[in-house]
């Protein structure tokens, strides 16, 4: 079963102007948002990282709860010392066509990191941002390590 469509921002970026000019300008802003996240982890500020998410998230985790998973990620992991943008992506749900509207879109932003306790150069963060209000916000947050298997389109170009 899919459960996503997703068009990386090197595709788009290929497509004729008038396509793609809205695409890129929500990849934009969504990697904006992902941007400030990232900074925010990386600087230990999880209260206001917390802030900066979507309502739908905060409804899925309470401020308690993102603590925790932070905590479970720094006990096996470690901290963040080095993080780098690597590619962004849209994503639609199945069945819905990539097109100037993106309301029911989400941008993805996937980050390599390094971290204290994990010694991969196939760890990422993937944060995604939907809009609210009129503004990115921050939906959802995973990390993977992809060991020695890192797809094409996460290796630094």
């Amino acid at each position: 079963m899919k459960i996503a469509e997703g068009y990386l921002r090197t595709q788009i970026e290929n497509m004729p102007e008038k396509e793609k000019r809205p695409l890129i300008e929500y990849l934009d802003r969504g990697r904006a948002a992902a941007d400030e996240g990232m900074r925010l982890l990386f600087a230990g500020k999880y209260d206001d990282f917390y802030k900066s998410t979507s309502k739908e998230f905060q409804k899925n985790y309470s401020p308690e709860q993102f603590k925790q998973i932070i905590e479970i990620f720094q006990k096996q992991a470690g901290e963040i010392f080095y993080y780098e943008y690597r590619n962004q992506s849209i994503e639609l749900p199945p069945g819905v066509e990539l097109s100037a509207d993106l309301s029911k879109a989400t941008s993805n932003v996937y980050y390599f990191i390094k971290v204290s306790k994990v010694f991969s150069d196939g760890i990422f963060i993937d944060i995604e941002t939907t809009v609210e209000d009129g503004r990115h916000k921050i939906s959802f947050l995973t990390t993977t390590n992809y060991g020695e298997n890192v797809p094409k389109w996460l290796l630094k170009q």
